[in-house]
């Protein structure tokens, strides 16, 4: 799953660090089944938590269902939301309705 990290995460400075899930919040989300190519598979969509860099950014909010996940560390660069793929519509419901 790519990830939106609206908080703390823009405060640290944008250079490759380490991106660890530690958690997720079933109250505010919940396995869903999608189809990938008609080939259905099912994970988990809405609230994670996680470090960056040892440094709590959650809560985060899980945007992409057809990128796999797990509780893990990752390498990572955070960014900003890409408006080609519309992530800055995903920002501002994020922002203004969550």
């Amino acid at each position: 799953m790519k990830l939106f990290v609206f908080s703390a995460l823009f405060a640290i400075s944008l250079h490759a660090g380490v991106f660890t899930l530690t958690g997720v919040d079933n109250s505010r989300g919940a396995n869903v089944t999608v189809n990938e190519n008609g080939t259905p598979f099912a994970g988990f969509a809405g609230v994670l938590y996680g470090t960056y860099n040892g440094v709590s950014v959650s809560p985060l909010f899980c945007v992409d269902l057809f990128t796999d996940i797990g509780y893990a560390a990752y390498n990572s660069i955070p960014t900003g939301p890409n408006v080609a793929r519309n992530e800055d519509r995903t920002a501002w419901l994020y922002l203004n309705r969550f």
